[in-house]
């Protein structure tokens, strides 16, 4: 209770301060997420802004973030970024995460504070609530 679980690929690290760690920030600011697969992922906020329900007028918010998922092409010299997070944690510019895209993708989210009860919203109301 009250401890946070991570996906495999991310490495919690000791203290803010932790160059091991799976979070940190690229020369322009950035956040960046590096993951132990040797993947640098990169969050950039498109959209977020209060929205309300057209039915209930239940508050809530909308999300879109864009995100750019880099893996270094190819070997380059022997050694020169290992694997792993090694490799992941040696994208350090924007620039260099862009020139080895591997995919990038929108993530969108609509998220309300709804009240309504189950059915009220419509045929496919499930019920499921946050």
């Amino acid at each position: 209770e009250g401890k946070a679980q991570f996906h495999p690929f991310l490495k919690v690290g000791d203290s803010k301060a932790d160059e091991d760690g799976s979070f940190g920030w690229l020369d322009d600011k950035t956040r960046v997420i590096y993951q132990t697969n040797g993947i640098a992922r990169t969050e950039e906020t498109i959209v977020n802004c209060p929205i309300k329900c057209d039915r209930t007028a239940a508050p809530g918010h909308y999300i879109e973030t864009k995100m750019l998922v880099a893996r270094r092409r190819g070997r380059g010299v022997a050694g020169q970024y290992g694997s792993g997070m090694q490799a992941a944690r040696s994208f350090m510019t924007r620039v260099d995460v862009e020139q080895n895209l591997f995919y990038s993708y929108t993530s969108c989210w609509q998220i309300y504070a709804c009240t309504a009860s189950v059915g009220e919203l419509g045929d496919d109301d499930t019920g499921d609530r946050l």
